[in-house]
């Protein structure tokens, strides 16, 4: 039996359907709602972390400019200490009859006779120092010189000293006698093998170069030896 269709029926169907359309757009509105204040909340949180990025970049800025003027005062102070031990380098070989050395000797002697006091660097032990290491093995034909040799029971430091250290010293160095040095000397093939340079004034890119290759900075301050930086690799 079908069902009578009245006006009354039509009215309250057409009121369901409205009643249903209109939960449906309040529904909607309230997604898209929640929705806005959701990506307003993400770009909320990118732009806090942005300003966050902002902020901590303007810091290492700055720092790196207060290391970079730091860095220009040591090494003018260390121009002034090097001229002036030079000067009285001098005045001792002309009081010693004209014996003379080369800026590299007198170099080499400051830093041998530096380290050789203190026996230590940074928080290495030195048990032996060695200058002028020389080596060839003829089976192979390899030779190598090196400045200063330091050593305790597991670590090798190898100590290359200009007056005024360039930058393909320190590529010469990495590059090639460091390499070499554990073939050359087959009894230290366990050693822990760490790379120094030592001078009384630096190029620019030699001290990059340096920082790069995680070796020791060794400069003047007086009569003293500074470690400008420490070293952070191993070879």
């Amino acid at each position: 039996m079908e069902q009578e269709i009245t006006y009354n029926s039509v009215l309250k169907l057409i009121y369901e359907l409205e009643l249903t359309n209109k939960r449906m757009l309040i529904e909607r509105d309230k997604k898209d709602e929640e929705r806005r204040v959701e990506e307003s909340k993400l770009r909320a949180k990118r732009r806090v972390a942005d300003e966050k990025r902002r902020v901590a970049d303007e810091k290492r800025r700055v720092a790196d400019e207060k290391r970079r003027i730091a860095d220009e005062q040591r090494w003018a102070k260390s121009d002034k200490s090097w001229e002036a031990l030079r000067s009285q380098m001098k005045e001792v070989q002309g009081e010693l009859g004209g014996i003379g050395k080369s800026n590299g000797e007198i170099a080499e002697d400051f830093f041998y006779n530096g380290l050789k006091k203190n026996m230590q660097l940074m928080s290495i032990e030195i048990e032996e120092i060695d200058r002028n290491n020389n080596r060839y093995r003829k089976n192979i034909g390899l030779k190598g010189e090196y400045d200063i040799v330091l050593t305790n029971t597991d670590v090798v430091i190898l100590v290359e000293v200009k007056s005024k250290f360039k930058a393909q010293h320190v590529i010469k160095l990495v590059e090639k006698q460091i390499p070499k040095y554990k073939i050359l000397y087959p009894e230290k093939k366990n050693y822990k093998v760490r790379g120094a340079i030592a001078a009384f004034t630096f190029e620019d890119k030699a001290i990059e170069l340096a920082k790069e290759y995680g070796l020791f900075i060794l400069t003047q301050s007086g009569e003293n030896i500074e470690v400008v930086q420490n070293a952070t690799k191993i070879y």
